[in-house]
């Protein structure tokens, strides 16, 4: 894994280098990766395949150079008592590497440890799994309106302070926000004869499509109104009374 000045300064072919998030470059509405992980792999048939030595030499010699260069530690790899060679089919493949469909098309993605909600919505992105790294929701509704709905409710105070009520505590106030911990989250999902209730999903995905524009900017006051209003709307959409909702944390 490198950075965008190291790898270009490296001289490591761009078309070789995949971004890559990490736990730490996710958060409420924005996912943006930092870093670039040196993929040796090309998508055939919808599927990962290790790109084979010599090909790799030919088309991408710089990368392969900073591969040789780094043999020894590569090889030294083991998970399991296996090693990259037995996992991967050589020494330089990804000891663990999940299906291309895993990272495919539009998903949901949140650090596996945070303090409140994080969620954002991705594409395509690479990422790394486990406590330090990203979970994922893949969205099998693709409607634009569906998904920040979706991400709108995950985002509100309630559905933060109901994960964090059925996760584990971890030091310094985090909590697991991986998959058996979100999965049980209550996802009250538009019904059609219910006109009341549409209306209400439709106005969480608009606040929440336009939260998701704004979170890469640090100012904007009408961000902190807006988060009030999804608030608002996700209370609603589940019949929270003032009474309840004062019992909220944020």
């Amino acid at each position: 894994i490198l950075n965008k000045e190291e790898w270009k300064a490296l001289g490591i072919e761009a078309e070789i280098c995949r971004p890559i998030l990490k736990g730490r470059n996710v958060r409420r509405f924005v996912a943006a990766a930092e870093d670039f992980l040196l993929f040796p792999y090309e998508t055939v048939d919808g599927e990962f395949r290790l790109i084979k030595r010599d090909q790799l030499r030919r088309r991408y010699p710089n990368a392969f150079e900073y591969l040789m260069e780094h043999r020894k530690v590569l090889t030294q790899r083991r998970w399991f008592n296996k090693s990259a060679a037995e996992l991967s089919g050589d020494w330089y493949g990804m000891m663990y590497l999940d299906s291309q469909e895993a990272f495919a098309g539009r998903h949901i993605v949140t650090p596996a440890l945070s303090n409140e909600s994080n969620f954002a919505i991705d594409s395509n992105h690479l990422f790394v799994t486990g406590t330090a790294g990203v979970s994922s929701v893949i969205l099998n509704n693709s409607a634009k309106e569906f998904k920040y709905f979706v991400l709108g409710v995950l985002n509100s105070t309630l559905l933060s302070e109901y994960i964090i009520d059925h996760s584990t505590p971890y030091q310094g106030n985090y909590f697991k926000f991986s998959a058996p911990y979100i999965r049980g989250a209550p996802i009250r999902l538009p019904d059609v004869k219910l006109r009341s209730i549409v209306r209400l999903a439709a106005d969480i995905a608009s606040i929440a499509d336009a939260l998701s524009s704004k979170a890469k900017s640090n100012t904007g006051a009408d961000k902190v109104k807006l988060n009030l209003r999804l608030d608002d709307l996700v209370c609603s959409l589940y019949e929270v009374t003032d009474t309840e909702r004062a019992c909220l944390a944020r």
